[in-house]
């Protein structure tokens, strides 16, 4: 576990502590589940643990406002289907202009919907788990530059943006303290012309901190000789645990959508056997290996709230035995 200011995290024992290529497989398997289905029982499955895995590592209440914007995004999509597709048996109502609402298509949307969905917090939980040393780790050997150039542009974005927030203030300062009231009252104008230096001074460090990286890394050797690659990720048995269990959940449920056990229609009905016996052995699968992310996260609260106890316990054991110097004194 990590300790941080007054408190410890559990980041290193819950899926994010997994080693990167492990995540990889497993964020992996999802997405291609994910992407390559449309059977609806499997991607209301995918959305709901995806959002209870997403809980588990950031919080309720961020998942919560992630939930209300994927809830509209849902009604949107289901809504915008039917509007330009008119197929299916089943029709709810007629337009305007003549063409039929059917519920298949209002199906399909909703459906479509659950895909993107579930595609949208699956990734959420993947930006959790990757940071930029992960990333590096995973593609600096495959491809040095293009994990160079990756993780320059993630460094450089929140540094830039920070950046500008501090020339503002100090922008601000300025411009508060050294004008006069009668330049105060062209509101417009003096803070476009603030902004404009502002800019031009951002742009300037920008260029010259990229100079000076530039200068570094060729007084570095940099691309001379072949680079080295230095990892502070060990794999471990949890790893080997994780990535079996994940290799083999998802190889059987590749297997058995291979052999059409997930096989659904829309038009011009719906149609499809979600309650088959290869059906319902595909939704264990799926539970099992979706459900990866919350046995991790409830091992390390558990892990956390057993060391708590133990050093409370130390800690008032010690209070007991260990006198202080003034009742010695006594």
């Amino acid at each position: 576990m990590q300790k941080t200011k007054g408190k410890i995290s559990l980041k290193s024992d819950r899926l994010a502590g997994r080693h990167p290529l492990s995540l990889l497989a497993f964020f992996a398997c999802i997405l291609c589940i994910c992407m390559f289905t449309r059977n609806p029982v499997i991607l209301g499955i995918a959305t709901v643990f995806g959002f209870l895995s997403l809980a588990c590592l950031t919080g309720f209440r961020k998942t919560l406002q992630h939930f209300k914007w994927m809830l509209i995004l849902a009604v949107v999509t289901a809504a915008i289907n039917p509007l330009y597709n008119h197929r299916g048996r089943t029709v709810l109502a007629r337009f305007p202009s003549g063409n039929a609402l059917t519920f298949e298509a209002v199906f399909y949307g909703f459906t479509a919907a659950l895909i993107l969905i579930s595609m949208i917090t699956w990734f959420a939980c993947l930006n959790y788990c990757f940071d930029e040393d992960k990333m590096l780790y995973v593609f600096g050997r495959l491809s040095p530059a293009v994990s160079l150039t990756l993780s320059m542009t993630l460094r450089f974005v929140p540094e830039f943006l920070s950046k500008a927030r501090e020339l503002d203030r100090i922008s601000a300062g300025i411009y508060k303290n050294g004008e006069s009231s009668a330049k105060k009252k062209r509101g417009p104008l003096l803070y476009l012309k603030r902004k404009i230096k502002v800019f031009s001074a951002l742009l300037t460090w920008a260029l010259e901190g990229s100079v000076k990286r530039a200068e570094g890394m060729r007084d570095r050797g940099y691309g001379r000789t072949k680079r080295t690659a230095y990892s502070v990720f060990k794999w471990t048995m949890k790893d080997t645990v994780f990535t079996v269990v994940t290799l083999v959940t998802a190889s059987a449920y590749f297997f058995l959508q291979y052999k059409g056990a997930f096989r659904f229609w829309f038009y011009p009905e719906l149609y499809g056997e979600l309650l088959a016996p290869k059906a319902l052995a595909g939704y264990v699968l799926l539970v099992i290996l979706v459900m990866l992310p919350m046995v991790f996260n409830y091992q390390a609260v558990g892990r956390h709230r057993t060391s708590g106890r133990n050093l409370s316990r130390f800690y008032m054991a010690d209070a007991d035995t260990v006198a202080c110097p003034t009742d010695r004194a006594s």
